[in-house]
């Protein structure tokens, strides 16, 4: 069986922990921490962006209404020569002596 030293402890031991490497390993940690929390939006950043995103939504809203406008009329235009179209092959079936719906 080993004698029971110093010498026997400090060679087993001596990858332990000793003050001065738990004091450098919290030093770490601790700005390890600070550097999180200062890359972490601030509130008043977060208010900033949800400010810009709101106009961004009201100016999407626009458009949406805009393109619903547009598309109404194109709809309107789309049956108006539909309509016109139908008047001219009826007249044409008539002159050729077809047989019409």
């Amino acid at each position: 069986m080993a004698e029971l030293t110093k010498g026997y402890f400090d060679q087993k031991l001596k990858n332990l922990v000793t003050q001065t490497g738990l004091e450098t390993a919290f030093d770490k940690q601790a700005g390890m921490i600070k550097r999180g929390f200062d890359e972490t939006a601030s509130k008043i950043g977060l208010k900033s962006v949800e400010s810009r995103l709101t106009g961004v939504e009201g100016e999407m809203l626009k458009v949406h209404d805009r393109l619903r406008t547009v598309e109404d009329k194109l709809d309107r235009v789309l049956y108006k020569e539909i309509d016109r179209i139908e008047v001219r092959v009826k007249a044409i079936e008539q002159k050729l002596g077809l047989k019409t719906a």
